[in-house]
């Protein structure tokens, strides 16, 4: 998040630079927005099909916004921003449609709700930050140059901590924390009628 905001907050004054009108500047975010709004539907139809893993998915479209920001300052003339900000809403639908989706894999259940505030918390922060490191790094250059490539280059890193672990459930299937197994509840009724704890459920007890 904290390379992904510098477009909101640049990227019309980017586009003045290079020689863009004014109105038209301002619409490159809307292309963004309605690209954006389609992915968003389109990701989350694609992650439940599991094709790939849901994590994948995000992986690509974070790394798809990463990139976007990266060739940014290669993009010179008002048709090259129409095509980046067309492809970075359709990124950033992607990776923006699984975020609450990957924190239950990772946390589970039980602990959805701090998850996601972590998640908001750190992401908030970031978001907050992004866009005055952005305009300290124009200040000192005079271009958005170095502030594109360094918010590409921040995101795509990011993407290496999300291969340090894997959720532990990445099918989005209920973890043993979340529901009870079954065999721990069965139970033997011998032909006396008397119940009798289940050879595994037993074998729980002895562990313990």
């Amino acid at each position: 998040m904290l390379g992904y905001s510098i477009v909101f907050v640049h990227m019309a004054k980017h586009a003045q630079n290079i020689g863009v009108g004014k109105t038209e500047a301002s619409f490159l975010i809307s292309v963004m927005g309605i690209s954006e709004f389609i992915f968003r539907l389109i990701a989350g139809w694609f992650a439940d099909l599991g094709i790939i893993s849901r994590l994948n998915v995000y992986m690509i479209g974070a790394a798809g916004v990463g990139l976007c920001n990266l060739f940014v300052p290669f993009c010179r003339s008002y048709a090259s921003l129409i095509v980046y900000m067309a492809f970075y809403g359709l990124s950033s639908g992607v990776f923006h449609s699984l975020i609450a989706v990957l924190v239950r894999e990772y946390t589970g259940v039980a602990r959805l709700f701090n998850g996601i505030g972590w998640t908001l918390l750190a992401g908030g922060t970031a978001y907050l930050l992004g866009s005055p490191i952005a305009g300290w790094l124009y200040d000192a250059t005079g271009n958005y140059n170095v502030s594109f490539f360094s918010a590409g280059s921040i995101i795509v890193t990011s993407l290496s901590l999300l291969c340090l672990k894997k959720p532990s459930n990445p099918d989005g299937a209920a973890s043993h924390d979340d529901t009870p197994s079954a065999e721990n509840n069965l139970s033997i009724v011998d032909r006396d009628g008397h119940v009798e704890d289940s050879p595994t459920r037993l074998e729980q007890e002895t562990t313990l």
